[in-house]
């Protein structure tokens, strides 16, 4: 009688739980992120957002380690194949964890004392910078308080390198504050 029913072996499920880790702990740091850029920590304490930080270079570290570990094994013994999407799987997972640290290592924070121009819509703000102005992102409760009338605000934000004319607003206070 043949078995119908198919087997995993034990390092096959903890190989996918450690996929579905790093893919869990990646899903809730990025969601935790554009969370606490408009100061919303209720699905997850100010703490446990710290921590998610410290984590952004340690489990791309894991991550090689393990991938290392693997090829290793592999140079060793010849079994290639049996492990072909898990080399995959972490190859296209250390890739995208590099990617992503590499673009934060590209956020340079600024503050300012200045004005804001303009307001185009309730997520966005127009400021003045020396060189030009500056459009950023913020939620409309900000910008429902914020005036055009020459008010002088301290704005403190983010913005990659790349487009130094478009950033985040991380907080704002009015200049003698």
């Amino acid at each position: 009688m043949e078995n119908k029913y198919i087997t995993i072996s034990k390092e096959a499920i903890d190989n996918a739980l450690g996929i579905i880790a790093i893919i869990l702990y990646w899903t809730i740091y990025i969601w935790q992120e554009k969370l606490s850029t408009v100061g919303d920590y209720r699905y997850f304490p100010y703490g446990l957002h710290e921590v998610f930080s410290i984590g952004y270079l340690l489990v791309p570290a894991i991550t090689f380690i393990w991938l290392t570990r693997i090829l290793i094994r592999i140079r060793k013994k010849e079994y290639r194949k049996k492990n072909r999407i898990l080399i995959i799987s972490l190859s296209v997972l250390l890739i995208l964890q590099i990617g992503y640290v590499q673009k934060l290592s590209q956020l340079v924070n600024s503050s300012i004392l200045t004005e804001a121009v303009e307001i185009p819509d309730e997520f966005h703000i127009v400021i003045n910078r020396g060189e030009g102005t500056v459009t950023l992102s913020t939620t409309p409760l900000v910008t429902a308080l914020i005036k055009t009338d020459g008010t002088r605000y301290i704005f403190n934000y983010d913005f990659y390198k790349d487009t130094p004319n478009e950033g985040r607003l991380n907080y704002i206070s009015q200049a003698g504050e």
